[in-house]
Order: structure tokens, then sequence, then C-alpha cells
């Protein structure tokens, strides 16, 4: 009877854990991608900085996002194929910059055009519904009588549905890039006799064939690159043709680039580079090495247009590739650094934090966020030293109590069970190449249909070990076999604990303000739904497995002993 009550419990346990492991990591994916800055109230207090009158460098304002081009595949190209280098040659190249993370196409765009991190703009993920509540660019523009276009980009209309007047949807695919660009230039030939407009046109090919052949990887992605600059090349000459180029500033940038084998989404270095090519009147063209993120590029279009900078803004413009007088340029310098400082300052004070001492805003955000990330760590390794004792505490109780029932054999068989598992695992999850990133990752499904069949083939392992056991002449019988899979299967339970708790130790068990390290996210995740698929996968493979090889134990025993 103790043998079934001890089956029974630890059954119990193992579906338990399961169950609130997965249920940890839903509420946490929930809470990154339905988050919401919680000190939005702060930016109520912000006003934005008095800047003047300024005459715009242009008329007209428009953007061109190559998505998902990698950097150094352009600039590689370069050297190579002459319609690259023409274009890169047309104005002021700037082409180090940083990508907000996580390296996401909505949240990009929203950080390119509010001068914001995602933790202040709320868009934390590319399944961002509805439109932007905070000031941007694209408000700014509005404001001033432009009319607002998109054309072949359905998020940027979603974020700033408020002020766009006309956008032209198109479909995914081959040739988007090139209809996109068509339905840009036709909008803008339709609206330019009758208002100053600013026009966002979205190009999807590099970032569709990123995504398909695993990034930047060979001949596809590069012919894609090409081919995309050629498209972005005639764009151009077209303006000038047409007379439209010398009254429009033509901003062409990435958002992200590509992991090579992978996607984007993570901090490598190469996902998060971007340029940034400003083309246009008073523009001197050249190549700029000067180090920028995305939150400049807005501050640095407000002091091109001779515009007030978004109330969100933490960044500072860019100054070295334009002809503008010296005046302009101190004064947007100024004007950004104490707007910017105002902004992070109001949401430190109501987040109970001081960034006394520190003007640069960016850097009055990184206090913050190296202020906020360590609030409450404390209690969390109390908590867990807690929880560790208690359970080495149970632990002892219940290995004291059951001390005489354990065989040396259980606790062989057990350990090289656990051992099968997490060796047919990991080996596995190299050869799937499991999610080390963010970058790793190309969607939600994938990952779950990948965790999924890991545990299976670790659940397989598992019984396959105690079931071989069985077979031998050194068998336990059933019940015992059943024993044994269910405290290696709690056993594996266990670590698939151990794996996310630095996480939880350090950062905490949702997404909050300010985001966490992403790489360790991720594997936070991946352990919670491992854990949650041991009980519901990995447990009835391996009973099914252990049970099946006992039973044909038990009768070649029996059978064995007839003879």
């Amino acid at each position: 009877m103790r043998v079934y009550a001890y089956i029974i419990s630890v059954l119990v346990v193992v579906i338990l854990l399961s169950y609130i492991s997965g249920d940890i990591a839903l509420n946490a994916y929930e809470s990154w991608v339905k988050y919401r800055n919680p000190y939005a109230k702060a930016l109520e207090s912000v006003k934005y900085e008095d800047v003047g009158a300024f005459e715009p460098l242009a008329d007209n304002l428009v953007f061109v996002l190559l998505d998902g081009v990698t950097v150094d595949v352009l600039l590689d190209l370069r050297k190579s194929v002459s319609e690259v280098d023409k274009l890169l040659s047309m104005g002021a190249l700037y082409i180090n910059g940083l990508s907000i993370t996580p390296s996401y196409s909505v949240p990009a765009r929203a950080s390119i055009l509010t001068g914001a991190p995602p933790e202040i703009h709320s868009v934390s993920s590319n399944e961002y519904t509805g439109s932007l509540s905070v000031d941007s660019i694209v408000k700014v523009a509005w404001e001033r009588g432009y009319i607002t276009l998109c054309s072949g980009d359905e998020s940027f209309e979603r974020l700033f549905k408020d002020y766009v007047k006309e956008c032209v949807k198109v479909e995914e695919g081959a040739g988007h890039g090139a209809i996109s660009l068509a339905s840009g230039l036709a909008l803008l030939r339709r609206y330019l006799g009758t208002s100053r407009v600013f026009l966002w046109v979205g190009v999807g090919d590099v970032d569709t064939m990123g995504h398909s052949v695993g990034g930047p990887a060979g001949a596809e992605y590069n012919a894609t690159v090409i081919n995309i600059v050629r498209l972005t090349l005639e764009f151009v000459e077209t303006l000038k043709r047409e007379g439209l180029f010398n009254n429009t500033l033509l901003v062409i940038l990435n958002d992200h680039g590509f992991k090579r084998g992978g996607h984007h989404g993570g901090p490598e270095p190469e996902v998060r580079r971007i340029f940034t090519l400003f083309i246009g009147p008073r523009i001197k063209s050249g190549l700029y090495e000067t180090l920028f993120t995305q939150y400049d590029i807005t501050p640095t279009i407000s002091m091109l247009m001779g515009w007030r900078i978004p109330i969100v803004s933490i960044g500072k413009p860019l100054t070295e590739g334009f002809n503008i007088d010296s005046k302009r340029i101190t004064t947007y310098v100024e004007a950004s650094r104490t707007q910017g400082y105002n902004l992070v300052k109001a949401i430190a004070e109501m987040a109970g934090v001081e960034v006394k001492g520190v003007k640069d805003p960016l850097e009055a955000y990184n206090l913050l966020v190296e202020c906020k990330l360590t609030e409450g760590m404390y209690m969390r390794i109390g908590l867990a030293l807690v929880i560790a004792i208690l359970t080495l505490f149970i632990t002892f109780l219940l290995l004291r109590t059951a001390k005489h029932s354990i065989k040396r054999a259980d606790i062989i068989v057990v350990a090289l069970s656990v051992i099968a598992f997490e060796a047919s695992y990991w080996l596995a999850y190299l050869a799937m190449q499991g999610p080390w990133s963010l970058s790793d990752i190309h969607s939600f499904n994938d990952v779950i249909l990948k965790i999924r069949t890991l545990t299976a083939l670790g659940g397989l392992a598992l019984g396959l070990t105690i079931g071989v056991v069985e077979l031998t002449p050194y068998r336990a019988g059933l019940r015992r076999a059943v024993a044994r899979t269910l405290t290696a299967l709690l056993l594996v339970v266990a670590i698939g604990f151990l794996y996310s708790l630095p996480t939880i130790v350090i950062y905490g068990l949702t997404i909050r303000f300010p985001f966490p390290d992403w790489n360790s996210a991720v594997l936070y995740f991946t352990s919670l739904m491992r854990v949650a698929f041991t009980g519901f996968t990995a447990l009835p493979t391996s009973l099914a497995i252990s049970i099946a090889l006992a039973i044909i134990g038990v009768s070649l025993f029996r059978e064995h002993k007839k003879s």
C-alpha cells in the first residue's frame, strides 16, 4: 500500500507542478505582449521645449523602411554592386546605429517615430494591437498640417491610424517592395499638388526572405537585398525626373538585421545594427561612423524639418551630415537634452527613483532601469532560500521515512534515467535548433512545438532506460518500475525549475518596467514550458514505455521460471 500511495502522490505532484509551470510561462508571455507602461501618467506632466521657428530643409518628408536589411551584408554588397554604391552615396549615410531590444519590427517602428524605448511607448512585441498612445513625429507632422500617407506597411497604419489619411495595403510575398514603392510614388503624385506630405513606405521583401532562409545565409538573401536597393534607387531617380526631389527629405533606413542561421529579436550585434541614409536639400553626402540609436532619428528629423521634438523622445539629433547653421544645431541639441531629461525625471519620480547628477537623457534612463531592475531582488532571494530549505527538509523527511524500502539499485536506475532524459533533451535541442535568444524564435507556436517534441524524446529515453532494466534478471517488478519512472520525472521537473530560477530571483515572474535581459527571459520561458510538457508529454510517454517493457520482463521471467 505504501508503494501505491507514493506513486499516486508523486503522480499528482508532477501533474500539478507541470500545470503551475505552464500557467506561469503563459502569464509571463501575456504580460509581455500586453505590456503597458505603468508610469504613463508621468508623461502628462512633461512639456515640450520651445525650439523657436526654423525653416524646414524640405517641404515633404518621405521614409523608406527596408525591413530586415543586415548592415554588414549591405556594406559588403556595396563593394561589388554599383547600384548599391550609387544609392548609398546619394546622401549622408550613418552606418553605426543600434536598434532597440527586443529587435522586432513593430517596436522598432514605434521607437524610430517617437524617440522612446519600448518600456515608454508600450509597443513591446509584434503582437501589439491598437494605435500608439504617446507623442510622435507623425503627430507633430499632423499638427503642422501635413497629410500622412503610407504604403505597404499595415503596422504603420495601425500605430498611427488617428493621423493617416490614406494607406495602400500590399500583400506580403514576392514583389512586395516593388508594389509598395510604386504605390508610394502614386500617393505622392496625387497629393503633392494640394498639400505637404509625410509618406511612409514599408518594403518587406528582405524580411520575408530572411525568415524563409534563416537569415543572411547566402545567395537568396543577398539577391533580395540587391533587388530592393535597385528598386529604391529607381524610386529616388523618379523623384528627380519628376521634379519632386529638391523639395523632399528622403530617409532610407532599416529596423533590424538578421542573425545568421536564425531570425531577429535578440541582442546580437548583427541583428541590432542599423543604418540611416538622409537624402535631400542641404544634405552633405558621405559616410558617417557616429554611434547612434533608433531614439536619435526622431530628434534629427525634428531638427531638419524645424519641428518640435516629441515629448517622449530621449534621443539626441545627429549633426554632422547637414549644411545647417550652428544656432539650429545648438537649439535642438539643448532642447532634446532638457526635454529628454525632464521625461526620465518625471518617470523616475513616479517610480520612486532618483536620477540626480546625470543630465544626459539616455544615461539617466539607464540609471532608472538599473535601479528598477534590482527592486525587490533581495526579497526574492530570501524567498528562494526559504523554499530551497523547506524543499530539502521535506525531502530529508521523505527519504528518512522510506529509507528501508529504497534500494541501491533504485537510486542508480533513477539517476541513469534522469541523465538519459537530460542528454536526449539537450542533444535534440541542439539538433532542432532550440531557441537560445529571441533571434532564434520564429513564432510562439514554433517554440511550443519544439519543446513538446523535445520533452517527448526525453520521456522516451527515460522510459527506455527504466524499461530495459526491467528486462534484465535484476528486474524489480511493475510497481517498482512505475515508482522509479515517476521519481525520475519528479527530479526532471525540479531540474527544469532550477533552469528558470535565476530569472525568477533576479527579475521576477512576469514582464514589467524595465524589460529583462532577453536571453535570460528565453531560457526562463522555455524552462517553464519544458516543465509543463514534462507532465503532459514526457510523463505518459515514459510511463507507457517503462510499463510495457516491465510487463514483457515479468512475462519473460515467469516463462523462464516455468522452464
